[in-house]
């Protein structure tokens, strides 16, 4: 009971129906996966910062491109990739009407 009050602060233990029983090794093995899957994560972040870098580093090659005049475009590019990506929300009117035109 001494040792029990120095490490714990407690003058008794709990009663047997007041402890809370656990499944460590199954919270282990959840907290692994978790950390895990993190990692995967992390890992694809960081290729796609590394691609982007590459991305940077072969167009600072036209930086020093004078500019010419400035482009417009028959249909906005924004909406023709949306269009192209998810022609079954299209479908259901989900998009503006800006956007429906091929």
């Amino acid at each position: 009971m001494e040792r029990m009050l120095e490490e714990c602060k407690e003058e008794e233990p709990l009663p047997k129906e007041e402890i809370r029983d656990q499944d460590f090794d199954a919270r282990r093995n959840h907290f692994l996966y978790q950390e895990k899957e993190a990692q995967k994560q992390a890992d694809r972040l960081t290729e796609r910062l590394r691609s982007y870098d590459e991305n940077l580093t072969a167009l600072a090659e036209y930086s020093d491109f004078p500019l010419g005049e400035e482009v417009e475009w028959e249909q906005d590019l924004f909406c023709l990739n949306r269009m192209k990506m998810r022609r079954n929300i299209l479908v259901q009117g989900l998009l503006p009407e800006t956007c429906m035109t091929l």
